[in-house]
């Protein structure tokens, strides 16, 4: 996942609009944004081939947003809560899709779980860490430090859009997917669930303290 904060500003009450204030919805990275919500609203009503080229697509254009936004100094509130909500629902559109295949009825509660703490751990953590003003990726839990370690990150995130994406091509007869292949990215994804469950911890342990 690219670089996201939201200001504690955000979320209690947005700015009134000034003379110097300017929009940020035309900036590239926030065009990039909808566009891969685009993307997700065709695939939904997609199948086959479509569905994993239309996921695989905006999958893909969030590699380059982040680094679009830097290079451009188009870094914006916006863009983060796009990218981060997309990446979300973005796995759980293909999670669905997954689970309403009737010879994965076995994990069909599993990908549910995967669902409901992917989007309960990551929103919880990133709301705690913008009280504390705080960026996302600095934090004192162990296992969040070696998660957001660059190559540690892009490993377990591509890895568990791997595991799902193959088990769709494997179970539709897109494309078989040799059983240790799946067996690997299978392991990444249960980190990833793992991580989903420390987010969630930390974020309410932060949340429940006053000052």
């Amino acid at each position: 996942m690219n670089s996201f904060e939201i200001d504690y500003f955000f979320i209690h009450k947005m700015p009134r609009k000034s003379a110097k204030s300017k929009s940020t919805l035309l900036f590239l990275p926030n065009i990039i944004g909808l566009i891969r919500i685009t993307a997700m609203l065709i695939a939904i009503y997609s199948t086959g081939v479509q569905f994993v080229l239309l996921y695989l697509f905006s999958v893909g254009l969030d590699f380059f947003d982040g680094k679009i936004a830097r290079s451009l100094n188009q870094v914006s509130i916006l863009g983060g809560v796009l990218d981060m909500v997309t990446d979300r629902v973005t796995t759980n559109v293909l999670c669905t899709k997954l689970a309403s295949f009737g010879r994965l009825r076995h994990i069909q509660n599993h990908l549910i779980l995967y669902i409901f703490l992917d989007v309960l751990g990551s929103m919880i953590y990133f709301i705690s860490m913008s009280y504390l003003k705080t960026h996302h990726k600095q934090n004192s839990n162990l296992v969040l430090k070696f998660y957001y370690r660059p190559n540690i990150l892009k490993i377990c995130c591509s890895g568990s859009e791997l595991y799902f994406v193959a088990l769709y091509t494997h179970h539709s007869g897109l494309l078989l997917v040799p059983g240790p292949v799946r067996v690997t990215l299978w392991a990444i994804t249960c980190f990833k669930t793992f991580v989903n469950m420390i987010h969630l911890y930390c974020g309410i342990r932060t949340l429940s303290v006053q000052k």
